[in-house]
């Protein structure tokens, strides 16, 4: 399945969203490094899908702040996904 980015951004980290048709729960593909997957977490509880590491507290920071910039277009994009479900 190919997936889309949401935001890129010039940080560490990046969350990608998944293509419509997907499968539930919400959730987003989460990137450390940049092109490199670290995991699936649900959208919005942030936690580890099945074979997803859990948020380390470096990782859980700097999604934080990515959160504060994008969440909102984010969250929209996983709406959009999963509510033609």
């Amino acid at each position: 399945m190919q997936t889309d980015p949401l935001v890129k951004a010039q940080t560490s980290l990046v969350v990608k969203g998944c293509s419509l048709p997907d499968h539930p729960p919400p959730h987003f593909h989460l990137e450390r490094p940049v092109g490199t997957e670290l995991g699936r977490y649900t959208w919005p509880k942030l936690e580890p899908m099945k074979g997803s590491p859990e948020l380390t507290g470096s990782v859980r920071k700097d999604l934080g702040a990515y959160l504060e910039r994008y969440g909102k277009k984010i969250e929209r994009k996983i709406e959009s996904v999963y509510s033609t479900q």
